[in-house]
Order: structure tokens, then sequence, then C-alpha cells
């Protein structure tokens, strides 16, 4: 009996663990015109990995918010203009991004004109060695949790949150 308890407890809060922030809320099957504005954002972020992969510096940025804010997962809150300095210094640094670089949207909500979605991002790029400068390929994975707002230019991406910075 003593066991049953313990375990009930245990479901319970990994139950309630499971609440406090659920990686996607939704249950039901996307919608005709969640269907369409996933399809767009896609195309969309697609775009942007072309626009790396071609290093277009000034196209990567397109579909950015005026607004944009992007949160890294130690807090620290970053808005365009410095979104943008860093992708200038990155792309000073990269050699190439590759075509294996993809971000996939894993889950996907539409409130109104607004879209919010989670997002897995595979980046593989080219960069010299810090010690002799040989060319060496870096991968990074991260998870994203990214608002979309709708405006008379399309969807433009207007928060960029962090959520896991996996295997490097």
């Amino acid at each position: 009996m003593k066991c049953l308890s313990l375990i009930s407890v245990l479901v319970l809060l990994l139950t309630f663990a499971g609440i406090s922030e659920p990686p996607c809320a939704r249950n039901a099957p996307l919608t005709d015109q969640e269907r369409i504005a996933q399809r767009d954002i896609q195309e969309r972020i697609d775009e942007s990995i072309e626009a790396a992969e071609a290093k277009d510096l000034p196209a990567r940025p397109h579909y950015f918010a005026p607004n944009l804010t992007l949160k890294l997962v130690d807090g620290t809150v970053l808005d365009r203009k410095q979104l943008e300095e860093g992708m200038k210094r990155d792309s000073d640094w990269t050699l190439s991004v590759s075509d294996q670089t993809s971000i996939t949207i894993g889950c996907f909500e539409l409130k109104g004109r607004e879209a919010i979605l989670l997002t897995d991002q595979h980046f593989v790029r080219t960069v010299p060695d810090r010690k002799d400068g040989s060319p060496h390929e870096l991968i990074t994975n991260v998870t994203h949790r990214e608002t979309w707002v709708y405006t008379s230019s399309g969807w433009m991406t207007e928060r960029i949150e962090e959520l896991n910075q996996g295997q490097t």
C-alpha cells in the first residue's frame, strides 16, 4: 500500500511538472487556416536559411518585425539592432553555411493575427579553428518558441525565446 501511495504521488508530481509549461498545448489537428499560415511562415524561415547560405546579410532579417526581441537561454534579451549586429559578426566569421541547415516547426498555434510556434534549429556551418584557422564544421541545435505576427507585409517574427540549447 505504501508503494502504491508513493507511485501515485510521483505520477501526480510528474503530471503537474508537465502542466507548468507544455511544449505544445494543441490537441486537435491544424485547421485549413492554420496549415496555410504554417506553410507561409515555414517558407519565410526557409528563405532566411537560403539567405544565410548565400551570405546575403541584408536578406536575413527581412522578416523581422521592427520590435523583434530574442531572449537567450541565460535570460539575456537582445533587440533587433543587437541581433543584426550579431548576425553580421557571425557572417564575417563563418566561411560557409551548409545546405544541411534546417529549421522545422514542431508545434503551431494560431491566435488571430499571431502565431506561436516551437522550432528546432539545426545550424551547420564551416568556421575557422580558433587555434590554427583551419576550417572545421560547427553544428548547433536549438529549440525556440517564436511569436510571428501577421502585418501588411505578411508574417513577421516578433519574439524569439531560446528554450533549449542542444548538442553542439
